[in-house]
């Protein structure tokens, strides 16, 4: 293994951030084929790629949001414990729901991309010329988390009145 982490050191070193977290945002996509647990694979993947996100000067957020963004990508797609039996409680195949979220998929992904390479490069920047701390910075790209807040909490409450049939389209 020695030899697969100084090859990928090598290989990662004068790589640019941007290309480096849509590496990984990929890898964890793939990797959570195999690997369906979200501790497992945080356990297994996080000493490694962190040592890595060090050397291409990346904040440790910033693999934490690959980590997550790939690892939910693929749950919407791996016919496990989840999407399965939501299916067959819906009457909807597999093929059906693969047609579906396919091009919703997509679409967050490049989402996703954008938005994490937009926030890291405007972080280098406001550092820079704002004298903003890392606290002031974090609080601010907290503050995107606030529309999850409000949207989700109200659909899952719409879920329990009026069923999964009719809330699934919410995903």
């Amino acid at each position: 293994s020695d030899s697969i982490l100084y090859f990928t050191a090598n290989t990662v070193q004068g790589m640019q951030p941007a290309f480096f977290i849509l590496l990984l945002l990929l890898f964890y996509v793939v990797f959570s084929i195999f690997i369906q647990s979200s501790s497992g694979m945080a356990v297994l993947t996080m000493p490694i790629i962190g040592a890595l996100a060090i050397l291409v000067n990346i904040p440790g957020r910033e693999i934490v949001n690959s980590y997550m963004y790939g690892m939910c990508l693929m749950s919407f797609l791996a016919p496990t414990g989840l999407i399965l039996p939501s299916l067959a409680m819906v009457n909807i195949s597999l093929k059906t729901w693969f047609k579906f979220i396919m091009p919703l998929l997509i679409i967050c992904y490049i989402i996703a991309f954008l938005d994490r390479v937009n926030i890291g490069y405007a972080q280098l920047q406001m550092k820079q010329t704002l004298p903003w701390s890392a606290e002031v910075y974090a609080l601010g790209a907290g503050i995107f988390f606030i529309g999850y807040f409000l949207f989700e909490v109200p659909s899952n409450l719409m879920l329990e009145k009026i069923g999964a049939r009719a809330t699934l389209l919410r995903i």
